[in-house]
């Protein structure tokens, strides 16, 4: 995927990577980003699933995800970033909020001998910020809690559905036309006779082919 990033930068790469595989955990969002990677769209699409309901102002009815839109929602690969963000902030808000604490606020703000801050520099924000997420977030804090979520049966099922559709999911099969299942769930039934003729017995021609043609 590294042609869809408006960037070079590997460890900005890196970074969003650890965000992908976290993400990872929710079924849903594997099947529409596999949409999305076949179509020619270059962002995917999104909405707040809370704000999908019809209000009805006098004799109007609107519906806050959808009426106010420039463009139709492509319900094949529309993802509500909303709704994961609320899911994964309350698995990683206290460890990243500490994290944050000790690696960005602790240097960036580092206190002389008045406890006053003595270091800050408004230019290295961002870099800080940038190697304490590749440093500590992307190589420690995710990895360990996608670990936890593989253990847990029910997170698990996003990360069983995205290694279905890696190893078995195919582009471009020619469209069949077939109404039902090509499987051949019986054999026809064959019998055999066994016929022995003794003494001044005749052979009855006709029901001796009749009985072979069975």
């Amino acid at each position: 995927d590294k042609r869809m990033y408006s960037f070079s930068d590997d460890d900005l790469i890196s970074i969003q990577s650890s965000c992908l595989r976290l993400s990872k955990t929710f079924a849903n969002f594997n099947i529409q980003r596999k949409n999305f990677l076949a179509s020619d769209e270059t962002e995917m699409d999104t909405f707040h699933k809370k704000d999908d309901i019809d209000i009805t102002v006098g004799e109007k009815s609107y519906n806050l995800a959808r009426s106010f839109r420039t463009s139709t929602i492509n319900e094949l690969t529309v993802i509500d970033f909303e709704e994961m963000f609320d899911i994964l902030w309350l698995m990683l808000g206290d460890n990243l909020i500490k994290s944050f604490e000790v690696y960005v606020c602790g240097i960036l703000f580092e206190l002389d001998g008045n406890g006053i801050p003595s270091t800050f520099r408004q230019e290295n924000i961002d870099p800080l910020i940038n190697k304490w997420w590749y440093d500590n977030v992307s190589t420690e804090i995710i990895p360990n809690l996608i670990k936890k979520l593989k253990e847990n049966p029910l997170f698990n099922i996003g990360f069983l559905v995205d290694d279905i559709l890696e190893r078995m999911y195919k582009e471009n099969i020619p469209k069949s036309y077939l109404t039902s299942v090509p499987l051949v769930i019986s054999k026809k039934a064959r019998s055999t006779f066994s016929l022995n003729v003794t003494g001044s017995q005749k052979i009855d021609k006709s029901k001796f082919a009749q009985i072979l043609s069975l």
